[in-house]
């Protein structure tokens, strides 16, 4: 959007990323970011994350996700 934007990159366990836990899971971790960090407040940064599990991780051998 041209907005200044912080991505993320989070990577689970694969339990953490099952479906039956991943909206819990991912819920979880993108409340703690933004309450522990306040990227909008502070900074004015719109948030962005991407989640994939460990076995995603190996499987698809991207470098970015490294």
């Amino acid at each position: 959007t041209g907005e200044p934007s912080i991505f993320f990159r989070v990577v689970l366990t694969d339990a953490a990323a099952k479906p039956a836990s991943l909206g819990k899971v991912a819920s979880g971790v993108k409340r703690l970011l933004i309450d522990e960090i306040r990227p909008h407040e502070n900074w004015g940064l719109h948030l962005y994350f991407n989640f994939r599990s460990k076995s995603e991780t190996v499987i698809t051998k991207d470098p970015d996700w490294d």
